[in-house]
């Protein structure tokens, strides 16, 4: 597929796009570590819906987020995703125009994301413009992926593994774990904002899942110290 693709680039000057792919050799790298995540995508059978095979691929070679599929963690390939942190004031100022906002315009600004993410991608499928987001708040390790899905149990099993690698003298669970971290989805290319938006889910008071606050502040300050996500509660509220 290799050559189809690249072929299919050269059709229509995508090569203008592609930024640290300009040389030939490192093109044809970016292509079979796409190809390779697509086979991961279909291969996982956690995913509940994968892209074509060329919007998948291709997507994922002008993105530039993944990680290469040879990131393994405890012998399972988990496909991570790198954004560039925002340089110092700039992020402040997106958040600023996030929190002007009426959260009614936010809602639908949000759901337009979600709708053209979804488009042609299956109705089972987050689509390209979406990422799985899981946050650990003892840690303050995260995790953004692009199984959507699936994100909470690879954060809870990346930190499982370190914990049971490391000095750690009792065996932990990765199900223990999973019980206190904070997942949600990531908004990428939201019209306006530089900055991608994460939307976490803090659980339902009358349920007895909520978040502590004192959790959600950690959480909090830890995303907007790394500058690199615009946190929101589930509701549409700026965090």
């Amino acid at each position: 597929m290799g050559f189809g693709i690249m072929h299919y680039m050269e059709g229509n000057n995508f090569e203008q796009k592609l930024g640290n792919y300009d040389d030939e050799e490192m093109r044809i790298k970016a292509v079979n570590r796409a190809e390779e995540s697509h086979k991961e995508k279909i291969d996982d059978e956690g995913r509940l819906g994968v892209p074509d095979a060329l919007s998948s691929i291709l997507s994922d070679i002008m993105r530039g987020r993944i990680e290469p599929p040879a990131d393994l963690v405890g012998g399972r390939k988990i496909f991570k995703v790198e954004i560039s942190a925002q340089p110092e004031g700039e992020y402040e100022i997106e958040l600023k125009r996030l929190q002007s906002l009426p959260r009614r315009e936010l809602r639908k600004l949000l759901g337009d994301v979600e709708k053209k993410s979804r488009e042609l991608q299956g109705s089972l499928s987050m689509g390209n413009l979406m990422n799985g987001y899981a946050i650990d708040p003892v840690t303050l390790e995260s995790l953004q992926s692009t199984n959507h899905n699936t994100t909470s149990f690879e954060l809870s099993y990346i930190i499982a593994c370190k914990l049971n690698y490391s000095d750690n003298l009792q065996f932990v669970d990765s199900n223990t774990i999973k019980k206190r971290i904070t997942d949600g989805f990531v908004y990428l290319e939201v019209p306006g904002f530089k900055t991608p938006i994460v939307r976490l889910y803090l659980g339902l008071e009358e349920q007895g899942s909520m978040i502590s606050k004192s959790d959600l502040l950690k959480i909090v300050s830890s995303i907007k110290k790394d500058r690199r996500l615009l946190p929101i509660s589930s509701d549409f509220k700026v965090l």
